[in-house]
């Protein structure tokens, strides 16, 4: 997970508990989303136009997805088989791969949300990903759900 999370998000995140409560609402959440949400506190929690809620829905269940996050008609999913891929999905169900972990995804949103109220001018994508490793497809659809 990135050091820089920790400033950026209040910690500790969920208590046992509450991952244990989560987990039995949503099995199959990948180790790393829940090693993520027990130690930040963003379940719940607003970032840009997306609320961080996990969820699951029959049409995503099918894809093998859970929904983590969801701002009008777009929602962040996560992978429930693997490492946990962040994708997105507008209004139509064909996913789109935005980052490897839910942690890079975290990061990229909190530095866009932070970018959009700061005076450095435009919003660049490189200044947002410059430390998460990311294919040209990932980066291809952060740009659009971003509007980059």
């Amino acid at each position: 997970m990135h050091a820089e999370l920790s400033e950026l998000f209040s910690s500790p995140g969920l208590s046992q508990d509450g991952v244990e409560d989560l987990q039995r609402r949503l099995p199959g959440l990948p180790a790393s989303y829940v090693d993520c949400v027990r130690r930040l506190d963003v379940v719940d929690m607003p970032l840009g136009d997306f609320r961080f809620s996990p969820a699951t829905h029959p049409e995503l269940e099918a894809l093998g997805l859970i929904e983590i996050a969801s701002a009008g008609g777009d929602s962040l999913c996560l992978e429930r088989a693997g490492d946990g891929r962040v994708l997105w999905i507008r209004d139509e169900p064909v996913p789109r791969e935005i980052a490897p972990s839910f942690a890079d995804t975290l990061l990229i949103l909190a530095r866009f949300d932070a970018a959009q109220w700061g005076d450095e001018g435009p919003v660049e994508l490189d200044a947002l990903v410059e430390d998460v490793e990311l294919t040209d497809e990932q980066r291809a659809n952060l740009r659009q759900l971003l509007g980059l």
